[in-house]
């Protein structure tokens, strides 16, 4: 090809170029590409230009491609088809895979997916790595930026990204037995009234109950415990110690 600007190259061309060069035959190659005749002619003619060879040439009733054309050819077989794997993507094959997989969860998610999720990832891709960290208040745009690949959370979740309900899981109050409570359901007021132990899940706050709480503002708790570990049995004892 003659020096010149990529940017000044129809790579639409591309296309009409390859099945011209296969067919060696205009009309075929026109049917080919979906195009029209005339419009399959004007492209060899631009190709032409481009390339500064004739590519094909006439013998007798059909083309024959020139020494050129036969270079090019094989260059566009293996060109056609890396661009077709960078435009859809190669297939993704688990076994083979040997990429990471960055991936942010709660404690509490750990807890409850993780030993499922890593003995599933051994056994499908044994050559992958997974690498697991703590949930924080950035994860969504440290996916959107592509930070990490998949963040697990409670958490309302963007738009622009894609999501997937994996559970549901029901907040509830652990009373201790020496605590002056005999009721299975709480009044707003009893609730503040109490004393409590929390686990911190994010940013100093039980997020599903202390939000709501907040937006009545009354979020006035002051617990007496605050852990940072999704411990039931710590908490229990807790409780229990009250």
């Amino acid at each position: 090809m003659r020096e010149v600007y990529l940017r000044n190259v129809d790579l639409n061309l591309l296309h009409a170029l390859h099945a011209l060069l296969e067919e060696r035959h205009v009309t075929r190659a026109a049917k080919r590409s979906f195009l029209s005749q005339p419009a399959m002619s004007r492209a060899l003619e631009r190709l032409r230009e481009t390339f500064g060879d004739p590519l094909l040439v006439r013998t007798g009733r059909v083309y024959e491609r020139t020494p050129r054309g036969e270079r090019v050819l094989r260059e566009l077989e293996s060109i056609m088809g890396r661009l077709g794997a960078m435009v859809q993507g190669e297939e993704f094959s688990p076994a083979r895979s040997q990429e990471r997989f960055r991936v942010a969860m709660t404690d509490h998610g750990s807890t409850i997916l993780l030993p499922t999720l890593l003995e599933r990832v051994r056994k499908a891709a044994p050559h992958a790595r997974l690498e697991v960290s703590a949930w924080r208040t950035q994860a969504y745009e440290d996916v959107v930026a592509g930070r990490i690949d998949l963040t697990l959370s409670a958490e309302a979740v963007p738009p622009i990204l894609e999501s997937e309900l994996i559970f549901n899981l029901d907040f509830v109050c652990l009373v201790g037995s020496a605590q002056p409570v005999r009721t299975r359901r709480f009044t707003l007021k009893q609730y503040l009234q109490l004393p409590h132990a929390v686990v911190e899940t994010l940013d100093g706050q039980q997020t599903m109950v202390d939000r709501p709480l907040a937006q009545l503002s009354r979020l006035s708790t002051e617990p007496a415990h605050t852990w940072f570990r999704d411990q039931l049995r710590i908490v229990a004892r807790s409780i229990r110690s009250k």
